[in-house]
């Protein structure tokens, strides 16, 4: 620890970030405190690029030109403005990306002094694109006195003699283990100045060193936690420090795995708050749901909303009005869903909302929003647009009404500061269109992390850069494979790379960043007291071993850590006392036998009990999620209703025989065109009515010749609906199609738009159902069939009582591989007793959760009522 107490009175210490300089801060508070307990600390102690500014801010301006320093936000949309209009620009799909890789190649142009004039001389087209971008830039600097934060330090090394005055005698670097050339300058500078610049570096040799594997990087993850957590119960008032490499990419995963581990009775309350371990680093603001709310109401500037984006307002805690009329919204985002549109109008919105009358308050806020979005000029300045984003988010009550927790408010905070900040952006004052002022905010909010306030807890989680400088009593350095550490080089693009290597420049190549990872290593091994290292074996199909960096370091076995058992949170649920569990797999019995739901109650029994209960019993759907064009329930309602209106003509083979080709095709389009027109509840595109009246007339004349190709037959019910009863149910089913055969007995045929099997009709739980059913509803069907109409395979496939001559059905004796029986009348009894039992267990409340298939919950959308994934993590664990 770096002793405060002995610092001459005229100094200051740097630090390379502004973490280090809080840490610093708070130890010389603790030093200071110690010995002077009635006086208030002080010391200056700030970060590089704070201090620099600092000195321009207050002691240059008076000599030289005035000139503003840009926030990061502001030279970056500078940036991609000037690329956007740049001749190269016009052809590039990321300019916002591309304006990062543009100020970053600038950046370092300048703190490693190497002159514009010298990318010219590369012959190299990004180079000339950059050095055009450039000259833009500094021209536009100039022209509105404007200073870039990196152009800061050329101007104090310029005018050194007008700041020497206002730098203290002593400047202390505290834990720099690099510094660009063009800091190294000003510094040598400041000796010449009478300036005394020392360098500091932290020192606490480390007295045990231990190196650990893990399976995979959540094992990894746990691991370190599980540790941190040990160490801080073992001894609260010591250091400890975990180093992530990668922590910006995986901070989702180390969030939750601390939570898991420390705190597990706590890890969904989004209310609680600790002051144990602190994660540092963020998250994009806009990944907050208040600002991401705000920003989806300040987007509705159409005449239209998605549906996507309406569910996400409606069903929002944050707009006002949300807690008196939630069921009702609900409702509301139900009924516009069932409109099968995946965009809506804000009339039609408007209108369903005003027939319903169950929202007032939301009728409100969509009547107030119409009348305001027609009075948005098209042009105004970003102070204008601030005021009226404020008083869109006003309208629509963002917030809410309930209490935000703490890092909601914070999060509010932030924004709004943020949306003050918007006219800040505009240099120029040039005039912007609504929907550019929220794309502003957008970027804005998108390229700012949000950190929720942090404490001095006793374990911090640090990213490798900010823990540099730390001095601590425990340290974890995770992510140490081959492949991570040292990290891959990554040259700018835009740099030539000859020039980059000449100039030693940051991740310029792999010897670069080999050397840079020793020394940040080394560091941590100087300032911590016990170092342990991991690294995990696999992730997906990569194999990794360690990093070549850890060859001295003597690998230790897990065990030798003696950490507690590792408990997975359903386990944790069962030990807490409070807590009972009980399996209730039966519902009330039914009293009725007419049961709605048809062929699907004995599908979904013999799927899962619990899937036909949810359904059928207590109506449980999930919500539909429209789509543009059509999806496959549509079209197979199409096909349906195609064949249907064939054979309300056809009749009989023999017509089909008869037709000429010209007048078949005609007849099908004409179908075709009425289908569309008929059984779809959806509005379609023109392109999307071609492109699917193409392929059904296509599908429907290969279909059609395989018809041809049959025995005899004649169509005697098509899309029929019957009552039938099975066990003590009554229940409607519909026949796709009835034919009489040329021997006067009866098959009948289920479409089928996918690849059905045969073996889905048979077993004490058959996967098809419907033929059997179709099958019990008349005692002279002597056959069944699927009908597999498919553009790349057509087939029947099916069983007969006796041979029928159609190509794909068996008659019974031959489909014994299917697991069927031996003849047509113990088929027929067979199913006539499987049936009744499935619908025996319907009427007594069954509600087992037990899949008959590995793959039958990848076809439902009951999991978060059954909640089979938990039970099957508890029943593994």
């Amino acid at each position: 620890m770096f002793d405060f107490t002995q610092q001459a009175p005229n100094s200051i210490l740097i630090t390379p970030n502004s973490r280090l300089s809080r840490y610093l801060r708070r130890d010389f508070e603790q030093q200071f405190l110690t010995t002077h307990k009635k006086m208030q600390p002080t010391a200056v102690i700030l970060p590089l690029q704070v201090w620099l500014q600092q000195l321009y801010q207050t002691h240059l301006w008076q000599f030289t030109p005035s000139a503003t320093i840009l926030s990061p936000h502001q030279e970056r949309l500078i940036w991609q403005d000037i690329i956007a209009n740049s001749e190269l620009g016009a052809t590039l799909l990321q300019t916002e990306t591309t304006a990062k890789l543009a100020q970053q190649a600038y950046r370092t142009l300048v703190e490693w002094r190497i002159p514009v004039a010298k990318l010219s001389e590369q012959h190299n087209i990004d180079a000339a694109a950059l050095t055009q971008w450039i000259t833009l830039f500094t021209d536009y600097c100039n022209e509105h006195q404007l200073l870039s934060s990196v152009n800061v330090i050329e101007q104090l090394v310029s005018n050194i003699e007008h700041v020497r005055d206002s730098i203290p005698t002593n400047v202390i670097l505290y834990a720099f283990d690099e510094m660009p050339p063009l800091q190294q300058y000003f510094f040598s500078l400041l000796n010449t100045q009478q300036v005394n610049v020392d360098h500091y570096h932290p020192s606490k040799p480390a007295t045990s060193q231990s190196l650990i594997h893990c399976h995979d990087v959540q094992d990894e993850i746990i691991t370190m936690a599980r540790w941190a957590k040990k160490a801080s119960q073992q001894n609260p008032e010591q250091k400890i420090l975990c180093v992530v490499p990668n922590l910006t990419k995986i901070r989702p995963l180390i969030v939750q795995s601390f939570a898991q581990i420390f705190f597990p009775e706590h890890i969904f309350s989004a209310d609680f708050t600790q002051d144990i371990y602190n994660i540092s680093g963020g998250y994009a603001l806009n990944q907050a749901p208040i600002v991401y709310i705000a920003l989806q109401i300040l987007h509705l500037n159409s005449h239209s909303i998605s549906i996507e984006s309406l569910t996400t307002l409606l069903t929002s805690p944050f707009i006002n009005g949300y807690f008196t009329e939630a069921d009702e919204r609900s409702m509301l985002d139900l009924n516009l869903r069932k409109l099968d549109n995946p965009r809506l109008s804000w009339s039609l919105i408007a209108k369903q909302i005003s027939e319903l009358e169950t929202v007032p308050l939301l009728q409100q806020k969509i009547e107030n929003f119409i009348t305001k979005l027609r009075e948005l000029p098209k042009t105004q300045t970003l102070s204008y647009w601030r005021d009226k984003l404020h008083q869109r988010l006003n309208l629509f009550g963002w917030p809410g009404e309930r209490n935000l927790n703490s890092q909601e408010h914070q999060q509010m905070k932030r924004f709004f500061e943020l949306l003050q900040e918007l006219p800040t952006l505009n240099v120029t004052a040039k005039p912007y269109s609504y929907n550019e002022a929220v794309q502003l905010l957008e970027e804005l909010v998108r390229n700012t992390l949000f950190e929720i306030e942090s404490h001095d807890g006793p374990v911090q989680v640090l990213g490798l850069l900010e823990a540099a400088g730390t001095c601590n009593d425990k340290v974890w350095l995770m992510h140490l494979d081959d492949e991570t550490w040292p990290q891959r080089p990554k040259p700018n693009p835009f740099i030539p790379f000859q020039l980059q290597s000449e100039h030693n420049m940051p991740h310029c190549n792999a010897e670069r960043e080999l050397d840079f990872s020793k020394r940040l290593m080394t560091s941590l091994q100087q300032t911590n007291a016990d170092c342990y290292f991991s690294y995990h074996l696999h992730e997906g199909d990569k194999v990794f071993s360690k990093s070549p960096l850890l060859s001295n370091i003597e690998p230790i076995n897990l065990q030798v850590l003696e950490l507690d058992t590792l408990q997975s949170l359903p386990q944790m649920s069962i030990a807490i006392d409070a807590v009972q569990f009980t399996n209730d797999d039966s519902g009330p019995a039914l009293t009725e036998t007419v049961a709605k739901g048809g062929t699907g109650i004995f599908k979904s029994q013999a799927a899962c009990p619990f899937q036909a209960f949810a359904r059928y019993r207590l109506r449980a759907n999930a919500i539909p999620t429209p789509e543009s064009g059509l999806d496959h329930l549509d079209r197979g309602i199409l096909l349906h209703d195609c064949l249907d209106k064939i054979w309300q003509q056809l009749k009989t083979q023999q017509t089909l025989l008869a037709m000429p080709f010209e007048k078949l095709s005609s007849m099908l389009t004409l179908v075709i065109e009425q289908a569309l027109e008929d059984s779809l509840n959806k509005e379609l595109q023109p392109i999307f009515k071609t492109l699917e009246t193409t392929r059904l007339h296509s599908l429907l004349l290969n279909w059609l010749a395989l018809e041809r190709l049959r025995p005899a037959f004649q169509v005697v019910a098509h899309e029929q609906w019957r009552q039938i009863k099975i066990g003590r149910i009554n229940v409607n089913v519909q026949i796709d199609r009835l034919d009489k055969l040329a021997n006067d007995e009866k098959m009948v045929i289920d479409y089928k738009s996918g690849k059905p099997s045969l073996a889905d009709w048979f077993g004490t739980r058959p996967q098809e159902p419907q033929l059997p059913l179709y099958c019990l509803s008349e005692p002279d069907i002597t056959a069944v069939s699927f009908a597999q109409v498919r553009i790349d395979d057509l087939a029947f496939k099916g069983v007969s009582a006796n041979a029928t001559d159609i190509k794909g059905i068996l008659p019974i004796e031959k489909a014994g591989r299917y697991a069927a029986p031996e003849s047509w009348q113990q088929l027929v009894s067979e199913w006539q007793i499987v049936l009744d039992e499935l619908a025996e267990n319907f009427l007594a409340g069954n509600a087992l959760v037990d899949p008959v298939a590995y793959d039958t919950c990848n076809h439902c959308d009951m999991h978060g009522l059954c909640r089979i994934n938990e039970r099957l993590e508890l029943t593994h664990d």
